[in-house]
């Protein structure tokens, strides 16, 4: 009996060219040819319902994330000095973090005097206590940057260069905020 093996990076195309070529040669009988031709059929409709299937849970989260911006609702985990919850009505939410909201505070109002360069932050948040969320290791340069150009603290959530109101309490107020992306274009930190 012969054995057909797919290769991963072949088209069904050539692998249909390939079979016609072995069935040719004599290599296979034709109960082998159309055997391998119903598990290329198979495998080709598998993918195309695995690709259909990819595209219509890709659309489905678009939709959703789009909906939640629109009631003010945030599409992914909370920063550093906020937290997801669960409410009681099984809702979720965002609300600051009691132990780290003062401490990111602290770090845009330190870095808004102008004395402050983002090493020194990294220093500070050090001895916060301020950990990445998912790393647990001390915040790094480009995790200072990343909240100090994060609008999410004034009240904002951005998306594909669009703000978006959200609902959630903000830490800093919005004048902070833009004092702290002044002082980043100016030093060329950001753009």
């Amino acid at each position: 009996m012969f054995e057909f093996n797919f290769f991963e990076d072949e088209s069904i195309e050539d692998s249909i060219a390939r079979l016609a070529e072995y069935y040719a040669n004599g290599e296979m009988s034709e109960k082998d040819f159309k055997k391998a031709m119903k598990q290329i059929k198979r495998s080709n409709f598998n993918a195309v319902v695995d690709e259909c299937n990819s595209h219509r849970l890709s659309r489905q989260t678009l939709i959703s994330q789009e909906e939640m911006r629109q009631d003010r609702r945030a599409t992914g985990y909370a920063p550093i000095g906020y937290q997801n919850v669960i409410l009681e009505n099984r809702e979720a939410d965002v609300v600051p973090d009691t132990n780290n909201a003062t401490f990111v505070r602290e770090l845009f109002q330190l870095f808004s005097t102008g004395v402050y360069s983002i090493g020194h932050l990294v220093e500070v948040a050090k001895r916060f206590g301020l950990v990445g969320k998912k790393s647990k290791k001390p915040l790094t340069k480009q995790a200072i940057v990343y909240i100090l150009n994060n609008p999410f603290y004034c009240g904002f959530a951005r998306h594909k260069g669009n703000w978006y109101k959200h609902k959630y309490k903000p830490i800093i107020p919005i004048d902070l905020f833009a004092m702290c992306q002044k002082i980043l274009i100016e030093r060329g930190i950001i753009k």
